[in-house]
């Protein structure tokens, strides 16, 4: 694990999906979606709205739902829906937003980067 941060989540978030966090209020970060980024970190569960979220801001996180979707030694993005990959999004307007690097194909060291731009701009 690493820093934790918490908030009520303001929709059902997914376990291990990038989040956005906004006046304390959680929802699934999104690379296409206006004021959906950028991502503070992954949800540590599965989460209804209006319950509090645990959220790791940095460090190692693994989970099953990146295996074969993350390359070692690569960097890993948020993408639509709160989805992370080793792919930067690519739909003008779009915002791309390095999380960490792969460290595995199955785990990433988490480091959400503070910097982002939009495609095409």
């Amino acid at each position: 694990g690493g820093p934790l941060e918490q908030g009520t989540a303001a929709q059902t978030v997914s376990s291990h999906y990038a989040v956005f966090l906004s006046g304390g209020q959680v929802l699934i970060a999104d690379s296409v979606v206006s004021g959906r980024m950028p991502a503070v970190g992954v949800a540590l569960g599965y989460y209804l709205s209006g319950q509090t979220v645990a959220i790791q801001l940095q460090g190692p996180v693994s989970n099953a739902v990146f295996s074969g979707l993350l390359s070692a030694g690569l960097p890993v993005y948020v993408l639509s829906g709160g989805f992370l990959g080793a792919a930067p999004p690519s739909v003008s307007g779009a915002i791309v937003q390095r999380m960490g690097t792969a460290d595995t194909n199955g785990s990433l060291i988490l480091g959400p980067s503070p910097d982002y731009y939009r495609v095409g701009q």
